[in-house]
């Protein structure tokens, strides 16, 4: 899925090149700082669950095993990267074109 990601940015990215100059290069900054900032904030996010799951350990550590502790934070991880997983995958979808909203009067 992440392929899928980074496929439609490359497309977005081909879109824009036939785009006139001016548009081209403002749409063209605009998604390079869209990625750096994702960059960024994947890095720092990152670094956040690292700190996370450090402090979880010592703090479990004192009440169970380790290797308890191993298997219990190796879950939660996990369970956060397949949610983020499927959020994302929900966000890559596109709507299909020709249908419109009901006019409400």
């Amino acid at each position: 899925m992440a392929a899928k990601g980074l496929a439609e940015i490359v497309i977005g990215l081909l879109s824009l090149l036939e785009a006139e100059g001016l548009v081209f290069r403002v749409n063209a900054l605009r998604l390079a700082r869209a990625i750096v900032l994702q960059i960024i904030a994947f890095i720092f996010g990152a670094a956040a669950l690292a700190f996370f799951v450090a402090a979880a350990y010592k703090w479990l550590a004192t009440v169970v095993s380790p290797p308890l502790v191993f298997c219990a934070l190796g879950a939660i991880c996990a369970a956060v990267f397949f949610a983020l997983f499927w959020s994302s995958s929900l966000w890559t979808k596109t709507k299909k074109p020709g249908r419109k909203a009901p006019k409400s009067d």
